[in-house]
């Protein structure tokens, strides 16, 4: 007994550390981090699925990158991306798998605090995107509340290359078309010595950024690097997590 207990502690270890493993090589994505079990709110209904985008899901999606919220996938096509909220441990489907052994301690309190009003900014400010920054976004819909309409699945597939058929109805989710990264295109336009679009991308980026300010909305990240592309004549926001309205006097 004492021999089968001991080799059951040592399964279980290796267990851990086999996932744990697998985990690091997929960037920590499992289908558990984009399945969440948050309640249902009016304010963060969507409009209906149009059937164009119902067909532009049709398509596979390859995992792209690990965000701050979310996890990104590109369509196979090359011209869109969906992200998919990444929920902490606690709003996730069965969440005592993360932690089986759970103590209500203040700092664990606290946590649990902090994630949900991050959830709350992200969902918001995805929100003021669709309905008033979509050409400024390239945003093209976003779904946050668990729901069981849409009757329609994704084909997303992670780097280690596992495929997942995800029901949309599911998954807390932003579609934005693909841009090129603002550094991207300016390094592409320093090396063919292209002055006159450099210009023409500052110009705009100037003139996107007075926009949105004008619009009575701030970007709470505004880091050039990793929150703007280009879309060939425009600069826009790539990253659509931070939006915020300006309160009077900022």
């Amino acid at each position: 007994m004492k021999l089968f207990l001991a080799a059951s502690i040592l399964l279980t270890l290796a267990l851990i550390q086999l996932d744990h493993h697998f985990l690091k090589q997929n960037d920590g994505f499992c289908l558990r981090t984009i399945l969440g079990q948050t309640p249902h709110e009016a304010k963060w209904e969507s409009m209906p699925l149009s059937d164009a985008l119902r067909e532009t899901l049709s398509q596979p999606f390859y995992y792209l990158a690990k965000g701050h919220q979310s996890y990104v996938f590109a369509s196979a096509d090359g011209h869109y991306v969906v992200k998919c909220y990444r929920f902490p441990s606690h709003l996730r489907l069965f969440p005592w798998l993360s932690h089986p052994i759970s103590f209500s301690s203040q700092k664990r309190q606290d946590i649990k605090t902090y994630n949900e009003e991050k959830l709350n900014l992200s969902f918001s400010s995805y929100k003021l995107a669709c309905e008033h920054l979509r050409e400024e976004t390239g945003t093209e819909w976003i779904h946050l509340n668990r729901t069981a309409a849409l009757q329609t699945k994704i084909h997303l597939i992670d780097q280690t290359g596992n495929h997942y058929h995800v029901p949309l109805d599911a998954l807390a989710i932003v579609i934005q078309k693909r841009f090129v990264m603002l550094f991207d295109a300016l390094n592409t336009m320093r090396a063919s010595n292209d002055r006159e679009q450099m210009r023409e991308l500052i110009t705009s980026l100037i003139a996107t950024i007075t926009h949105l300010w004008n619009q009575g909305i701030i970007d709470k990240d505004p880091v050039l690097a990793k929150n703007y592309g280009w879309d060939g004549t425009h600069v826009v926001y790539v990253d659509i997590g931070r939006f915020a309205t300006r309160e009077p006097g900022e």
